[in-house]
């Protein structure tokens, strides 16, 4: 039985098409995974049916009848929820108090019981008396997550959940996901990870530039047919020669404590060196102190104790702009909260953070500003065309390239540091951002990158240090270690 059908769904934005007649349907009891590049029109897709964005042409049908679903909340009253790739939750409240807006219900003892005893069931923990303004990205993923499961939905949507979660969060939520389908739900399930879709998911439709080009069971494909069509050609991974030439410490870091946002030591006493020459991974467990210990590094955190040394220079405690000035570049994950400024065109969000290198005296635009901005966009695969479109009409993987581009290319930089740089992006932007990060580190860049994602640490380390409850536990060398030696040490 189809719980969901699209017929011949077209939607544009301006000039540009985001789906072409696109056909998708949903079975009871099926997860559907849905797959394409960045900007294949998935969350458009997604967004129409769960009611963000209405179709300029083309047919829903709900349990085989046509419906019009006007706006989110008619959506989840005919029974539909979406679990949205960057968390949409209202700052000022607690997690309890969203999850009774959510249900548009008065908040009470007997709400909250419910509530209580609907996550118990699917084993999600969160702190419902916790403020949302206090959650970490990674948190906020799971309150969304419990946000969608305290309804009693017929189609669940899971937009790029799994990107921030780290792999006992993952394995939860594919369990949860299989309850759900056992109970006669649906299940439409975005993701970037290819290997997930073979693990989770029934049947496959691909996307590739608004229009499907791929319907198949799950059973019926392979994986380099899924990346052909997604991307219309034969990909091959990047993977750079191991550094072999290191020199000088641009980053170093001696006995660094930091606290968490509720005074709780999140980082101990760490010390680690990044050579010019040389890419460092911090790979992490959420919540080890890795964000911490990365964001006392560029300034955004104070540390309790301890010290940072950008090419033998002391900034400790020192505050962004000034450590920004000293050639380092930072990539964060919360990319709509602290990448970009979304409702700021791309043009504005390339320059904002370098207007006196990019303006006269009178406050004029220099007239090789445009040409600059063209050079640098096409460096990370974007057209100029994307320059008067604010960012939050971007899909993530095309704001990840427009802050790669800022961050590394339009000043000198000499010391990188990314946190989660990889999460919620294709395959093709992943593999560009890596061997663009590659690059830089052969030119003679230091790199950090603290990443949640064993398979990223092992493609992109010289070095591996694996952090657990704010301490380095290990060490390991890029070129000899596997992902299942790391996996042993980031689980014990």
């Amino acid at each position: 039985m189809k719980l969901l059908e699209l017929r011949g769904i077209t939607k544009r934005f301006a000039h540009t098409v985001a789906l072409d007649n696109v056909d998708f349907d949903l079975l009871k009891g099926e997860v559907h995974a849905l797959l394409g590049e960045n900007g294949a029109g998935k969350t458009t897709l997604v967004s129409i049916i769960s009611g963000v964005y209405q179709p300029d042409s083309g047919q829903i049908l709900l349990e085989g009848k046509p419906v019009t679903l006007k706006s989110p909340r008619d959506a989840y009253r005919r029974g539909i929820v979406l679990v949205p790739q960057h968390p949409a939750l209202p700052e000022s409240l607690t997690v309890y108090e969203a999850l009774a807006l959510f249900l548009d219900k008065s908040p009470s003892r007997k709400l909250k019981t419910f509530i209580e005893e609907r996550l118990r069931k699917f084993g999600i923990e969160v702190d419902l008396d916790k403020r949302i303004s206090l959650l970490t990205p990674y948190e906020k993923v799971k309150v969304e997550i419990a946000k969608a499961l305290v309804a009693d939905a017929k189609i669940y949507i899971f937009d790029e959940a799994t990107s921030l979660l780290g792999h006992g969060d993952r394995e939860l939520l594919y369990k949860i996901i299989r309850t759900l389908c056992a109970e006669g739900r649906g299940v439409i399930y975005i993701t970037h990870r290819i290997d997930e879709v073979f693990n989770i998911a029934d049947r496959v439709t691909v996307l590739r530039k608004g229009r499907k080009v791929l319907t198949r069971r799950i059973n019926e494909v392979t994986r380099e047919e899924l990346l052909e069509a997604m991307f219309g050609k034969k990909l091959e991974e990047y993977a750079g020669p191991r550094s072999a030439s290191t020199h000088g410490e641009g980053l170093a870091v001696e006995n660094l404590t930091v606290q968490d946002d509720y005074g709780r030591l999140a980082v101990r006493n760490v010390t680690l060196s990044v050579k010019y020459g040389e890419i460092v991974t911090i790979l992490a467990a959420p919540g080890a102190g890795h964000r911490e210990f990365l964001e006392a590094i560029v300034g955004l955190r104070k540390p309790v104790s301890g010290r940072v040394k950008v090419n033998g220079i002391d900034v400790t405690g020192r505050d962004p702009s000034f450590i920004r000035r000293m050639g380092v570049a930072y990539i964060p994950d919360d990319r709509l909260g602290l990448g970009v400024a979304p409702g700021l065109a791309v043009k504005w969000n390339l320059v904002m953070r370098d207007l006196d290198k990019f303006t006269t005296k009178v406050g004029t635009f220099h007239k090789f500003l445009n040409d600059a901005l063209v050079k640098v966009l096409e460096k990370v695969g974007l057209a100029p065309d994307v320059l008067p479109v604010p960012c939050a009409e971007l899909s993530g993987g095309q704001i990840q390239r427009i802050i790669t581009a800022r961050e590394l290319f339009l000043r000198e930089v000499k010391v990188i540091v990314a946190l989660n740089p990889f999460y919620g992006l294709d395959y093709e932007t992943t593999s560009l951002l890596r061997k663009t990060l590659i690059d830089l580190r052969n030119s003679g860049c230091a790199i950090l990158v603290a990443t949640e994602d064993i398979e990223e640490a092992v493609k992109l380390g010289d070095r591996i240090l694996v952090m657990r409850e704010g301490k380095i536990l290990k060490e390991f060398s890029g070129s000899t270690v596997s992902a299942r030696e790391l996996a042993k040490v980031l689980t014990l």
